[in-house]
């Protein structure tokens, strides 16, 4: 997927994570910003590529989370955004907007 990923209204349910694929271009990277209240349930996300490794991650205690990957690989990247409730977390569900911009390689 390329170019702007914007939904509003989601809910990530206590172990039900929600996942969102996309490729990154070689050059190329991926922001990320989830807004949601902190006080509902506080959200963090986690970026992975096919093998599972960490690219990045969102895990703050206040509330939205955001972050940006750049992919220096040589390679288009095939990756996976996680967005998920804290484990250690009071609240069973939480609602939050997502958006995720994928960039083009700056010639």
């Amino acid at each position: 997927m390329a170019g702007v990923t914007s939904e509003t209204g989601l809910t990530t349910f206590e172990q039900n994570t929600d996942f969102f694929a996309y490729t990154v271009p070689d050059g190329g990277s991926l922001d990320v910003l989830l807004t949601f209240l902190n006080v509902n349930g506080d959200i963090d996300f986690a970026l992975r590529d096919a093998d599972g490794n960490s690219l990045l991650t969102g895990a703050t205690s206040s509330d939205n989370e955001s972050g940006t990957w750049s992919n220096n690989t040589g390679a288009d990247v095939e990756v996976t955004l996680e967005v998920f409730i804290w484990a250690f977390n009071a609240a069973t569900c939480s609602s939050y907007d997502i958006d995720v911009t994928v960039n083009q390689p700056v010639p």
